[in-house]
């Protein structure tokens, strides 16, 4: 008589994994993440990185449209009613004494298609920058103020600030510097990455970028990688420029506009 007997567990359909063998599988994938992890960080910050810089070429582009429409002038850092020069008029929804930022400049006169390169993706300070949904990304100072994660070089090429004499008018010194007016355009800078840790207000970005280490606002920002502040200089380049002490870019690798050599005055 032929007997068929179950197949037994252990037979031709393979043995379990036993406890202990799951306990190592599951301890191999474990190192394995903690291994690529700190590398996929890395990859995205390197992307990040990258499209800041993508960011700011796009920005030189729209500010060398402005300047082919206004005779080489670079656009004024911003404006209003009461102090604007005669070539420049803000949009008539500005209130008067309110400004319009030079990046409100560019978008009312369609030199950019879209708000978001205004945008650092490494600086996530909850602005919305989809300029089509909404008519202010800053409503706090109503819709004519449009706001950037990247700051205008405005002291000496949005306006002649550092320059002005004493009495001069402010409708004369803040008028922008043209082309010619750079002898270094290409160690010049234009724009830069920046924070404006308010003492009121969420620390965001800024639409002006100051030129020295005394302001506590508007400052420049190393946050990229290699603590980092990337650049958008005047010759149509962008780079990082690497600074040793985050806390004060300016006297570890940025310069200050009171040093012999720096990177922001017009000489």
């Amino acid at each position: 008589m032929n007997c068929a007997h179950p197949t037994s567990p252990t037979s031709s359909s393979g043995k379990a994994f036993t406890l202990i063998e799951l306990l190592v599988v599951i301890s191999i994938i474990s190192l394995l993440i903690s291994i690529l992890l700190p590398a996929l960080r890395q990859a995205r910050a390197v992307a990040q990185d990258a499209m800041c810089l993508s960011n700011e070429r796009q920005l030189i582009l729209t500010f060398g449209a402005y300047m082919t429409d206004y005779n080489s002038y670079y656009p004024p850092y911003a404006y209003a009613w009461n102090w604007q020069p005669a070539q420049y008029k803000p949009r008539p929804t500005t209130p008067a004494g309110y400004l319009e930022t030079w990046a409100g400049l560019m978008w009312d006169g369609k030199y950019m298609t879209s708000g978001l390169i205004l945008d650092c993706t490494t600086f996530d300070d909850g602005v919305n920058f989809d300029l089509n949904s909404v008519s202010s990304n800053f409503p706090i100072y109503g819709s004519a103020f449009v706001q950037s994660n990247y700051g205008y070089a405005y002291e000496f090429i949005g306006s002649r600030y550092r320059l002005r004499k004493p009495g001069e008018p402010e409708v004369i010194w803040r008028t922008p510097a043209k082309a010619g007016d750079i002898n270094r355009p290409s160690e010049t800078i234009l724009l830069g990455d920046t924070t404006d840790p308010a003492p009121t207000d969420p620390i965001r970005g800024s639409y002006i970028l100051v030129s020295h280490s005394s302001s506590t606002r508007y400052k420049a920002d190393p946050r990229h990688t290699g603590t980092a502040v990337n650049i958008a200089w005047v010759d149509g380049h962008a780079s990082p420029v690497k600074v040793s002490d985050p806390l004060n870019p300016y006297a570890s690798g940025l310069t200050d506009f009171r040093d012999a050599y720096n990177y922001w005055d017009r000489k």
